[in-house]
C-alpha cells in the first residue's frame, strides 16, 4: 500500500515507486540451507522455473525499473519468485537453518 500511495503522491513531480517482492534467493543469509544438496534440489523443484534466483537476477530487475524501458511503471510491487507463490513459502525445506533476526 505504501508503494501505490507514494507513487500517487510523486508521480506528477516525476517520481516513480516501485518495489520488488523476491522468492527464493541464494544469499549469504541462505548459503547453509544450499550447502545442502537434498534441500537445495527440493527447493529448486518448487519453482516453476526450476531455479533458485541469484543476486544478480534482482539486480537486473532493479535495472529494468530504474530505466526508460519502464518509464510507465509507477505504484507497482514486482513479484519476482519465479513462479513460487506466497503459501508455499511456509513449507519450504530447511526453514529452520535461516536464522531470523
Amino acid at each position: 500500500m505504501l508503494v501505490h500511495v507514494l507513487a500517487q503522491e510523486f508521480g506528477r513531480d516525476g517520481i516513480r515507486v516501485n518495489a520488488i517482492s523476491p522468492g527464493l534467493v541464494h544469499t549469504g543469509m541462505t548459503a547453509k540451507v544450499y550447502a545442502d544438496p537434498r534441500i537445495s534440489a527440493e527447493r529448486e523443484a518448487l519453482v516453476p522455473i526450476g531455479r533458485i534466483a541469484t543476486p544478480e537476477d534482482m539486480a537486473d530487475i532493479i535495472l529494468f525499473l530504474l530505466s526508460p524501458k519502464a518509464r510507465y511503471v509507477n505504484g507497482h510491487n514486482l513479484i519476482a519468485d519465479g513462479g513460487l507463490t506466497g503459501n508455499l513459502l511456509g513449507r519450504l525445506p530447511g526453514m529452520s537453518q535461516i536464522k531470523r533476526g
